[in-house]
């Protein structure tokens, strides 16, 4: 008796000639990818190698440093003043100026003197005891060394009057 075949599944048929064609392109694209990416690494390398010869050269032909200019006095103290001006306080200062923003009056205004300590403030209420209450808050300050009235104006903003006062205040170096 022959013997039975029991393989119900065909053979399987290899890649066509399409197959092979599909993977032949695929890896002529890929070599030519990797030809290129490889002349542009060496593109890259050959420029980074060139900038620093010129830069080697440059350094080499670069004369000794000059001695520093001179700075004109005028120039010189006024960038002093800059310094100074930088260098005050202004954190502590303007927190306990916020301190104060409970008050019945606006700051509208803040003006710092360019020499010593001095701020101009301006500000904006309805009556003329709450600025004078302010200035004398402003007074109780710790780091406040003087507070001063300067100038005060009504001033009518529609059917509203608001009075605008300045003061003319001075810090202590420390509290």
């Amino acid at each position: 008796m022959p013997a039975m075949d029991i393989d119900f599944v065909r053979p399987r048929r290899g890649p066509g000639p399409l197959a092979w064609l599909l993977l032949a392109s695929g890896l002529l694209v890929a070599g030519l990818a990797a030809l290129d990416w490889r002349s542009a690494q060496l593109d890259r390398q050959s420029a980074q190698e060139q900038a620093e010869r010129q830069t080697r050269q440059a350094q080499r032909a670069r004369p000794a440093r000059a001695a520093a200019p001179t700075v004109a006095p005028d120039t010189l103290k006024a960038g002093q003043l800059i310094e100074v001006a930088l260098n005050r306080p202004w954190g502590r200062w303007l927190s306990e100026l916020e301190s104060l923003s409970a008050a019945p009056v606006a700051l509208i205004g803040l003006e710092a003197q360019p020499v010593g300590r001095g701020l101009r403030l301006t500000g904006e209420a309805r009556h003329m005891q709450d600025a004078l209450d302010y200035v004398a808050r402003l007074r109780a300050l710790p780091s406040a060394r003087s507070a001063l009235l300067v100038s005060h104006e009504i001033r009518r903003d529609g059917a509203v009057e608001v009075l605008r006062f300045a003061v003319d205040m001075e810090w202590r170096v420390s509290p």
